[in-house]
């Protein structure tokens, strides 16, 4: 069965941007700040990383993230089947190509893009992936080792950024960005996802206050779900009806055009 929009009760949250721009973070700094919001025993949250969704092929292990690198008919599969468990208030989608396929951004409460200067995002990388073990505490010898290690590993990155993720950008993913509803022009940005999350606190409310996991409150459950608790459109309303302040409505190039874009920016 694929769900459209509006036939389940689960927020569906989709999180996207470049390569190293911080999609992992701020799935986590988006569940964090929910379960702190609501308490982690009274909300289900599920995380998909769209990573575990890659086609095994030579290009892909030579570092490819081409759209056709990944498996988004299983991804739809998956996340219609999570929907369809009633087992979760919100489920976040992060990915390269979150905002990509036409049919996961029709099932989305929320699409996010989180937008990044391409030299922050390289020196991001290179942080995360080359220079993340400490040189503190070694000998020489390991330390000598160590910087071996990195040098290959940022030989690697490098061809990877080269041959890849910049034709990616380009070619695929900042197209994405027309299909977003939030832009956090500044990286995983915990302010930009507390606006978020109070968008969303007015739809998660009511089906909080009346739901359980108990087998006594499964038709109760399914009951409060049926309505149109992810509607994107209430989402959108929710974050019209908040403080102008951090966020501006508006927010394409094309002298702000696009009323159902939320871009934040922090100053």
């Amino acid at each position: 069965m694929t769900l459209s929009h509006g036939d389940n009760g689960a927020i569906v949250a989709l999180i996207s941007g470049g390569h190293a721009s911080g999609k992992r973070s701020g799935a986590y700094i988006l569940k964090d700040q929910l379960e702190k919001l609501f308490g982690g025993s009274k909300i289900s949250i599920k995380l998909i990383n769209m990573n575990n969704y890659l086609v095994t092929s030579e290009k892909q292990k030579l570092g490819s993230r081409q759209p056709n690198d990944y498996d988004f008919i299983r991804l739809r599969d998956d996340l219609n089947l999570y929907i369809d468990r009633i087992e979760y208030e919100v489920i976040i989608v992060y990915g390269l190509y979150a905002l990509f396929d036409k049919q996961i951004c029709d099932l989305a409460t929320v699409r996010i893009f989180i937008d990044c200067d391409a030299d922050v995002r390289l020196g991001r990388w290179i942080k995360r992936d080359v220079l993340k073990e400490s040189h503190e505490g070694k000998t020489d010898q390991e330390v000598e080792d160590l910087k071996e290690q990195e040098k290959i590993k940022l030989e690697k990155l490098l061809n990877v950024y080269l041959n890849y993720s910049r034709q990616e950008m380009k070619l695929y993913i900042n197209d994405t960005k027309e299909n977003a509803d939030i832009i956090l022009p500044r990286g995983a940005d915990a302010t930009g996802f507390k606006l978020i999350v109070d968008g969303l606190k007015v739809t998660l409310l009511p089906l909080l206050q009346t739901t359980h996991r108990s087998d006594s409150q499964t038709s109760t459950f399914s009951e409060n779900r049926s309505g149109s608790f992810n509607n994107r459109d209430t989402f959108i309303q929710n974050l019209k009806n908040l403080s102008s302040e951090p966020s501006v409505m508006s927010l394409t190039n094309d002298n702000f055009t696009n009323t159902k874009k939320i871009f934040y920016d922090l100053n």
